[in-house]
Formats: structure tokens, C-alpha cells, sequence
């Protein structure tokens, strides 16, 4: 009897990498890697731009990317180093990012970890559906279960800090879900579009996407080609594919915070857990292991969420998907002398690696990720954030016929005359109600210029109530805005040296711009209100003399919630 095997296919621009594992005695057995180069002229664009941050702030807002930035103003850095005590410390310069992707324009070949092997497909399959049907071809049909990925950035996650969603009611959690959702995409989404779960403080973790999942629609397109069932177990984002690893394979003690540095070859992702629960996940770094500064960018990330407060601490930071091999880990433990930092590795009471993958399984893990999640094997590490559509969990639904079989036959046999006692009973059911109708019909043109009335009623109530909405909204907010201006007055008496320049209401909040002379003045100005988070500190130059320019989120100021839209 031949063993059910599992299949995790991640996309990666025009990567798929496959990994095909099976359950033995309940362990994970990884037994084949491959790797496939899609046809170049059939690939879809797909837009790295999305960072997995939705700005509920303002549509005219620009947000401040720290890319086009440099370090140092960054973190306010001068010629005496950050003020942690740890160096920047940029490449090597023999790192060459160019010798770990391979280019092939003229000839499609796909290509296995596992042998090595190169196979000229010829023009007749220079498809992408054509190497999905093959791929297909290579897995035993009958008991293969497939696992897609969703690429990395692609989705975007909110933590949503304001209430305890625990405590919520299901339909009020699914209204709470809706907004934040139509908030971000003009609409409420369908199951199929978004997952969530609930960390142990209350906080919600909601997952989304709106676009459509690629490899689904590859699969879709082989299917014409392919013609034995293609049963599709689960559909995660990479991001979650690698929570759940560490999940499964690591003992998280609840207070640690782990980072997982998820490398492709042109984004990075960076996610951090505290404990097993997600802490946050970041901005996609639209650097990879293309550029030879990727491993100085993601340094500069994490760094800035320490200097800032956003990360409480930092333990361990482990690196997914690691092509760069023992560069990135040395880079790393050189300028993270206190944290422990590995490639993401398996717990061997639940993975077992083929010999020949040891050295190349690291490439594979977002694949090896899914695979393990299509199976079933601790599940609930993954629960939650499946993005796989209802309508292709309907269409595989077997219906099985065991012993009622030929019960169900005598049932079918009966239909007929069934059928007819009903069509009977239907007809007398019509005339029964033609005759209502009739009746119904002369009763309503006599009370007709009764409703004729009331629309004309009607109509004028909706005018009046109108013009009262009008009213409403010309005074909304005014006593928040007196309240606002009313302790900035009083509070900038006792802090000089800083001026505001910009005062606009958002979602939320208002958000407050200004200048300081004087780096402190910046906290100082923040604490005048109950509850107001920096946004934003910049160093700029005005009349040749250093400024900070500085953004603040007023969400309190006395103790009322600002409610200003």
C-alpha cells in the first residue's frame, strides 16, 4: 500500500518550489525538494509594493518610508555610534547576491534539489500549465493532498489592541472584523478572504487579502490538461506557514520574543512572536537576496523597532528560506552579540530530513511549511488563517455509498410516482392562490390614493430630516477641537524651543506636526495629552541649524475618546 504523500507548492516571483513529505508513526518525513522555473512571458505581475500596514490615517498623508532615509536620522545616531552600543556593520564585500539566483531565458528547465537533473521541456510545453500538469504527473495521483502558498507580503495584518476580543460575542466579533476589513478595501469580505485569531492578552490578529491566489489559478489552468482529481488541502500565507513552524518546533517561554527573518529573493518579511503569540508582523522590506545591502536593511529594521520601544526585547531571531547559508547567520551574531540566532530548525521528535536534503532543506521551508500544514499533523498551529476558498472545499466533497446503497436505490425508484402526487397538489396550490391574487389586486386600487398620500408625506419628513443631519454635522466636533487647542495652549507655555505647524483629524484621532528645537521637548509635548502616540521623529536642517520634526496621534485628551472623523 503506497504511502499518502503532501505536497507544498510556494511561489516566489518566478520560483515554485515544491517539498513532498509523508506521516510515519506519526513524524513528518521529508522526502523530495524540487524546484520549477515558470516561462517567463506567462508570468503575472504581481505588485511587492504592499507592505501588510493599511494607513487608516488620511488618504493625503505621506507616509514616511525608511528606505529613501538614512540611518543615522533614523535613530538619531551621531559620529559616537547608536546609542545602544552596537555598530552598524554594512556586507562583506565579497558577498555577491548575483551567484544565488539563476537566470534562464532561453530554455525552460525544471530543476531538483534531489538529483540535481536539468530537463529540457521543448517549446511544445513552455507553459506555466504545462509544468504544473507535469508536476502533477510526478506525484502518485490517487494520494497526493496539495498545500499552495499565498507569497509573502501579500497579505496584510492588523493587530487590533483596543478592546478585549475574547470576551466578544461571535457576531459582534464579526462586526468588529467587518469595519476594520471595509476600512481597508471600501467593502466587507467573505470567510474566503480573511482569517484571525485571538491572543491570550485579548488583542485580535486579523490576516487578509483581497487579490487573487496565483497558483490556485495555475492549478486551475493544468486542470484542462490534467485529468485525475487534484484534491487541494489547505492555502496559507507564508507568513503564517512559518509561524507555524516555529509553533511545532521550538519551546517559546511566554515572555521570549523571537524573530523570524523570512528571506526572498526580492522582499523580506520580518515577524515577531512573543511567547507562541504573534507580536507583530512588518512592513515588507522591498530588499532580498538580490541586493547586496539586504542583510544592513533588515539589521536597521529590527534595531529601529528596539530603539522605539515597539519591540520590548528581542531573544532569538531565526532565518527562513536562507540561500545566503552562513553569511546571513554570521552577519547577524556579529551586530546581535546577546541573541541567539539559527537558521529555523526542526525538531527532530516531529521531522525527519532525507539524507541527501540536509544541505539544501533550508531554501524549502515556506514549501516544507504548508506541506506539513495540508497534513493535518498538529494543526492547531496553523488554525485560523486558512485562505483556502469554500467553493473548492465544496467541489471535492466525495458523496460515498456503503451499506444504505441500496436503500438510496429503492428511494430513487419511488421518485416518479412521488413526483406526480406532488404535481398534483402544487396545481390546486396555484389556483388557490390565483384567486387570493384576484382578491388582494381589487383591494389594493381601492386604497391606492391612501398610499399616494403618505408617499407625498413621506417625502417631505425625508427633506426635513435631512436638512437636520446637515445641522448635526456642521457642529460635530467642535468641543473636541476646544478641548485639544485649549491644552496645547496651556501645556507649550512651559515647553519652549517647539512649535506645531500642521493640525488635521483622521480616523481615530488628530494628528499633530510640528518642530523642536530639542529632541526631549518631543515626549514633553506628547504627555499633555491622556493618550497620544509618536508617530514619527525626523531630523531635518532649517535655516542651517538642526530641527526634529516630529508627528504625534492625539487618540485622548482629557480622557474622553477623540472622535473627530
Amino acid at each position: 500500500m503506497s504511502k499518502k504523500k503532501f505536497v507544498g507548492i510556494s511561489k516566489e516571483d518566478d520560483i515554485l518550489k515544491i517539498a513532498q513529505i509523508h506521516l510515519v508513526k506519526g513524524k513528518i518525513v521529508v522526502d523530495k525538494l524540487d524546484q520549477i522555473t515558470l516561462h517567463e512571458e506567462a508570468k503575472q505581475n504581481t505588485d511587492n509594493g504592499n507592505d501588510g500596514i493599511k494607513d487608516n490615517n488620511s488618504d493625503n498623508f505621506t507616509e514616511v518610508s525608511f528606505d529613501d532615509m538614512d540611518t543615522d536620522s533614523i535613530f538619531g545616531i551621531g559620529d559616537d555610534g547608536p546609542s545602544n552600543g552596537t555598530t552598524l556593520v554594512e556586507p562583506s564585500s565579497d558577498f555577491d547576491s548575483d551567484s544565488m539566483v539563476q537566470e534562464d531565458t532561453d530554455v525552460l528547465t525544471v530543476e531538483s534539489v534531489k538529483t540535481d537533473e536539468k530537463v529540457n521541456l521543448g517549446k511544445q510545453s513552455q507553459n506555466n500549465a504545462m509544468l504544473v500538469h507535469n508536476l502533477l504527473l510526478s506525484v502518485n495521483k490517487s494520494k497526493a493532498k496539495y498545500a499552495l502558498n499565498i507569497p509573502s507580503g501579500s497579505t496584510i495584518f492588523q493587530i487590533i489592541k483596543d478592546q478585549d476580543h475574547s470576551k466578544l460575542k461571535k457576531k459582534v466579533l464579526s462586526s468588529v472584523i467587518d469595519d476594520k476589513l471595509e476600512s481597508i478595501y471600501g467593502a466587507t469580505k467573505s470567510s474566503d478572504h480573511y482569517g484571525y485569531e485571538i491572543r491570550k492578552d485579548g488583542a485580535l490578529v486579523l490576516a487578509s487579502n483581497d487579490n487573487e491566489i496565483e497558483l490556485l489559478n495555475l492549478m486551475d489552468q493544468s486542470k484542462d490538461l490534467f485529468y485525475d482529481k487534484v484534491t487541494i488541502n489547505e492555502i496559507l500565507p507564508d507568513e503564517v506557514s512559518l509561524i507555524g513552524l516555529i509553533r511545532n518546533n521550538y519551546k517559546l517561554k511566554e515572555h521570549e520574543i523571537t524573530g523570524i527573518v523570512d528571506l526572498g529573493q526580492k522582499t523580506t518579511r520580518l515577524i515577531f512572536l512573543k511567547g507562541d503569540q504573534i507580536w507583530s508582523v512588518t512592513p515588507l522590506i522591498n530588499e532580498g537576496t538580490q541586493s547586496k545591502h539586504v542583510l544592513s536593511t533588515i539589521y536597521s529594521k529590527i534595531l529601529f523597532q528596539l530603539d522605539t520601544g515597539e519591540l520590548p526585547s528581542l531573544e532569538r531571531i531565526v532565518i527562513a528560506n536562507n540561500v545566503l547559508g552562513n553569511k546571513a547567520i554570521t552577519f547577524f551574531k556579529r551586530n546581535f552579540l546577546d541573541i541567539i540566532v539559527e537558521n529555523l530548525q526542526f525538531d527532530k521528535k516531529n521531522v525527519e530530513i532525507a539524507p541527501e536534503l540536509k544541505k539544501t532543506y533550508q531554501d524549502y521551508t515556506t514549501a516544507i511549511g504548508i506541506a506539513w500544514a495540508a497534513s493535518g499533523y498538529k494543526q492547531a498551529a496553523f488554525d485560523g488563517f486558512s485562505f483556502l476558498p469554500t467553493y473548492i472545499a465544496d467541489r471535492q466533497k466525495v458523496f460515498k455509498l456503503h451499506w444504505h446503497g441500496m436503500l438510496l436505490l429503492a428511494l430513487i425508484a419511488m421518485v416518479p410516482a412521488l413526483f406526480n402526487y406532488s404535481y398534483h397538489q402544487k396545481i390546486e396550490k396555484i389556483n388557490n392562490l390565483k384567486n387570493q391574487i384576484r382578491y388582494t389586486d381589487n383591494k389594493i386600487e381601492n386604497v391606492r390614493p391612501l398610499v399616494i398620500g403618505v408617499q407625498t408625506i413621506s417625502q417631505k419628513y425625508n427633506k426635513i430630516n435631512k436638512q437636520i443631519a446637515r445641522l448635526q454635522s456642521l457642529d460635530k466636533g467642535t468641543d473636541t477641537w476646544a478641548k485639544t487647542l485649549n491644552v496645547m495652549d496651556k501645556g507649550m507655555e512651559k515647553i519652549n524651543s517647539c512649535w506645531v505647524t500642521a493640525m488635521r483629524s483622521v480616523k481615530g484621532g488628530i494628528l499633530i506636526q510640528g518642530y523642536s528645537l530639542y529632541r526631549n521637548r518631543i515626549p514633553q509635548f506628547t504627555n499633555l495629552f491622556s493618550k497620544a502616540v509618536l508617530q514619527n521623529v525626523q531630523v531635518d536642517k532649517m535655516k542651517g541649524k538642526k530641527v526634529y520634526q516630529f508627528t504625534v496621534m492625539v487618540q485622548k485628551v482629557y480622557g474622553n475618546q477623540v472622535t473627530i472623523d
